[in-house]
């Protein structure tokens, strides 16, 4: 191991330059098969001038892995793996240039044949994870992915030449985030309260959450059936958009660049009761030979809200044990811009979840969910304007076994479950982004298209009864459309199941 020690300012700190561990693998593969085609089934004079067809398997696969700690906050990852061809050319391709061109790719060393590249993959990960205060914890991250592929198939004629193609692409993915823990800075900065008032301030810290921030940025492209020879730096996920949209004057098949931001933290108040907030935005750019978009998202306000654990009174404590409920609401606003067709399409999304929670002193529990969702849509053809309504309604729980003795003496599993789903969407047509377009008379003229009620109720009935586990499941959904023709269908389906465990042995 090699070691540089850094001054003595830097308390206990070292840099170290060779690998943490170490790893070397390889496959070796020969292998040969051969198959012959008869007319008849029987045997004839002719099957003697059958010519059996010849397969060869003919491989060397290597693999190398190698992990670093340079530092005690710094980690790395390398892994490369690379799979060669070893059958002769002869059988691989015909024609003159094209074992010419598959001869040129093969390598020796000592006069031993060592066959031609066919495939690579080379992956990349670096963390680090700084010590700066018990009060911040940051996070960096480097991730890199690189494929590549070819094979005898990929030689083909490009512009009166014979060439040797092949696919590749590469994924990077940058992270960098932060946590910030303010109770813990307060006291660490300004020592223990002193005042009775400074206490309560501090009690009032107390309840917030870590603040986290997050950014992520991801960038990757690939290349298809492209005869450019990859660079290092896009090997190893190096460089920016235009590195990965062009290597060695091949243009890619596809780039995807995406950079995302999110903002979380919380409050606990009195009583059990969380609030959790988060902020976040996404911009994606799509490129591709024939077309270029970008898709850009909001999501805020979203908050969620909730009381795990409400207090309750003693006569109903006698038979609930536990009750919560969780509400929360999310917006979340879209964009997106195909460049080439000069299209906006814009949408806006409001959603309400409710939920209700309860737990028996006995052995049953109940959960009822509610979710409201509002959704506006916007393209240059017109608006469509949609509602959903969810309502949901579970109830678990086991009744006793019918005797303490005997097949019966176990409980009998009940889960029942009854839904219905509201969904209504309508459309006015007319360009929204014009100028002096007016939504609300868009939204007065709006032409329902959709009004759909689907209602179901799930029934699972189980029990064991050793060696066996058996059971009923029944489901029935009912759809109906409110609007045209008034189109539904209803279904009933009942299943038995069963689980058999039979002992083997000797039959006599």
């Amino acid at each position: 191991d090699l070691f540089f020690f850094l001054p003595a300012s830097v308390k206990e700190t070292r840099l170290r330059l060779t690998p943490q561990t170490l790893q070397l693998g390889s496959a070796y593969v020969d292998a040969q098969s051969e198959t012959q085609r008869f007319v008849e089934i029987i045997e004839l004079p002719v099957d003697s001038v059958v010519v059996p067809i010849l397969r060869l398997d003919n491989r060397l696969q290597t693999n190398t892995n190698m992990t670093f700690e340079p530092l005690s906050s710094l980690t790395g990852l390398f892994a490369f793996s690379q799979g060669r061809e070893l059958a002769p050319t002869g059988y691989l391709v015909q024609g003159q240039a094209a074992r010419q061109l598959i001869n040129s790719q093969r390598s020796t060393i000592a006069g031993l044949d060592l066959g031609w590249v066919t495939g690579q993959n080379l992956t990349m990960n670096w963390t680090w994870r700084p010590v700066v205060a018990n009060w911040l914890n940051p996070l960096a991250s480097f991730d890199s992915r690189y494929r590549f592929n070819r094979g005898a198939s990929f030689v083909t004629e490009q512009r009166g030449d014979t060439v040797l193609t092949g696919d590749f692409d590469n994924a990077r993915n940058v992270r960098a985030s932060v946590g910030f823990n303010l109770p813990v800075f307060l006291r660490s900065t300004f020592g223990s309260p002193r005042s009775a008032g400074v206490g309560a301030l501090y009690n009032f810290f107390d309840r917030f959450d870590i603040f986290n921030v997050t950014w992520t940025g991801t960038l990757s492209s690939n290349f298809e059936r492209q005869t450019a020879n990859p660079t290092l730096g896009y090997e190893m996920g190096l460089g920016g958009f235009e590195s990965h949209r062009i290597q060695s004057g091949d243009t890619a098949s596809r780039v995807t660049d995406s950079e995302a931001m999110s903002l979380s933290s919380g409050f606990r108040f009195p009583f059990g009761i969380g609030l959790n907030v988060d902020y976040g935005t996404n911009d994606l750019l799509i490129w591709t030979q024939i077309s270029q978009s970008r898709n850009r998202s909001t999501q805020w306000p979203a908050f969620n809200l909730n009381w795990s654990r409400i207090p309750l009174p003693p006569a109903i404590s006698r038979w609930v044990s536990a009750f919560g409920m969780r509400a929360g609401y999310n917006l979340r606003k879209t964009r997106s811009d195909i460049f080439s067709a000069d299209q906006t399409r814009i949408s806006e999304t409001k959603s309400i979840p409710v939920s209700v929670n309860i737990a028996f002193t006995t052995e049953w529990s109940a959960n009822y969910t509610l979710n409201l969702s509002d959704e506006e849509r916007f393209d240059p053809t017109g608006t469509t304007i949609g509602k959903n309504t969810n309502h949901a309604f579970q109830l678990n729980g086991r009744l006793r076994p019918l005797t303490s003795q005997g097949s019966f003496q176990h409980p009998i599993r009940i889960s029942l479950r009854l839904a219905q789903d509201n969904q209504e969407q309508c459309r006015s047509l007319g360009n929204p982004f014009l100028e002096g377009s007016v939504l609300p008379e868009a939204q007065a003229s709006c032409e329902p298209f959709t009004d759909l009620r689907i209602r179901r109720i799930d029934l699972t009935v189980g029990t064991d009864l050793p060696p066996f586990v058996l059971g009923l499941q029944g489901s029935w959904r009912d759809t109906q459309s409110r609007i045209g023709q008034l189109a539904g269908n209803t279904q009933l389906e009942i299943i038995l199941f069963g689980q058999f465990l039979i002992e083997t042995g000797e039959i006599r």
